[in-house]
């Protein structure tokens, strides 16, 4: 008996196999499924268009297998489609409008799919969403203001593509975010402020941009930071004392910047830092001694400025 006649079925796991040979049409007869997960397998093709007629879909997982070209138009009549990945394979096209009618939607990944053209301001109406990942495409033009409608978002990123312009301020309504990942794009403009709403951040991580002006004095209010990452841009001015509140750092990277001023005091006050990265700065004075507080460092990388002193025990 063929997997496409058993029409009571409701779950359908091949996770990590090696399948291969095309997706079977037969599939959309089974008209009861509510999961279907062929992840890590060997299937090539295209992502067949008879998956829209799996009206109870709940979730689709199709990850990290060889599947071409475009995403069907046909799984916008998914309705009931909560978690929808197929990252890792080698798509092509853009991301469709019609993904932004899957209205029950919680968990979308696409990342690494080859991926082209902008990010659809459609997505800003998937009001359940939790998780967004995008990264890794060939992504352009700028992030969408609509974004900051996902009130539910807990994870964000859209690293590694060709986004510019300026990072939205509405990305600060996003108060239960805790990755947000833009790092390697085209972005510019300076960090908005607004981003310091976002109390829940663990992971910031922004580097490799064309960011400019200062580092916010609101990020102080990130007291559940975990990692920091603003290197390889164009920041100027000091490090602000307010970072001091920042204390579950573990990570402190703003390297390779325009930043200047004295290296802060307040660092030796945050005791979980394992890895501070300041190199390639414009940093002078002193070192101060308090580093010495940082009894959990493993890396402390200064090099290329203009600080003098005693190298902390």
């Amino acid at each position: 008996m063929i997997v496409g006649m058993l029409s009571h079925l409701q779950v359908l796991l091949f996770y990590r196999n090696n399948l291969s040979g095309s997706i079977p049409s037969s599939l959309g007869n089974l008209s009861n499924l509510r999961d279907l997960e062929l992840a890590e397998n060997n299937p090539t093709g295209a992502i067949p268009t008879c998956l829209g007629n799996l009206l109870k879909l709940r979730t689709l997982i199709l990850s990290e297998n060889d599947l071409k070209g475009t995403i069907p138009s046909e799984l916008g009549m998914l309705t009931h489609l909560q978690v929808l990945y197929l990252s890792l394979n080698n798509l092509s096209g853009t991301i469709p409008r019609f993904l932004g009618n899957l209205s029950t939607l919680t968990d979308l990944d696409l990342s690494g799919s080859h991926l082209e053209g902008p990010i659809r301001p459609e997505l800003g109406m998937l009001t359940h969403l939790e998780t967004l990942y995008l990264y890794n495409n060939n992504l352009t033009g700028t992030i969408p203001t609509s974004l900051g409608n996902l009130s539910r978002l807990t994870v964000l990123v859209l690293s590694a593509n060709h986004l510019e312009g300026p990072i939205p301020p509405e990305l600060g309504m996003l108060t239960k975010l805790q990755w947000l990942h833009l790092f390697t794009n085209n972005l510019s403009g300076v960090i908005p402020g607004s981003l310091g709403n976002l109390s829940k951040l663990t992971n910031l991580e922004l580097s490799a941009n064309q960011l400019s002006g200062n580092i916010p004095d609101s990020f102080s209010t990130l007291r559940q930071l975990i990692n920091l990452y603003l290197e390889q841009n164009k920041l100027t001015g000091e490090i602000p004392v307010t970072l001091e509140r920042c204390r579950m750092l573990e990570v402190f990277q703003l390297s390779e910047n325009q930043l200047s001023g004295s290296l802060p005091d307040f660092l030796g006050g945050l005791q979980q830092l394992r890895y501070i990265y300041l190199h390639h700065k414009q940093l002078t004075g002193e070192i101060p001694a308090s580093l010495e507080g940082c009894r959990m460092l493993e890396k402390l990388h200064l090099s290329h400025n203009n600080l003098w002193g005693r190298i902390p025990r």
